[in-house]
């Protein structure tokens, strides 16, 4: 979450039909994400592309 924060594009999660805010905790957690789920992330804004790399890089270290 504090990688999504941040950014300055819009991000949103999606899991099994249910979307959340990235940038919010509690939103996150709603989605009940587990080991092997597959997320799916939207990002969306004027520096959409660079968000999306940082996200990526995050995601392939820590996940």
């Amino acid at each position: 979450m504090k990688c999504a924060a941040a950014c300055d594009s819009d991000i949103m999660m999606e899991l099994n039909g249910k979307t959340a805010n990235a940038k919010r905790l509690f939103a996150v957690m709603g989605l009940c994400a587990k080991q092997n789920d597959e997320v799916k992330f939207t990002i969306t804004g004027s520096n959409e592309e660079a968000d999306c790399a940082k996200l990526k890089e995050f995601c392939e270290q820590n996940f």
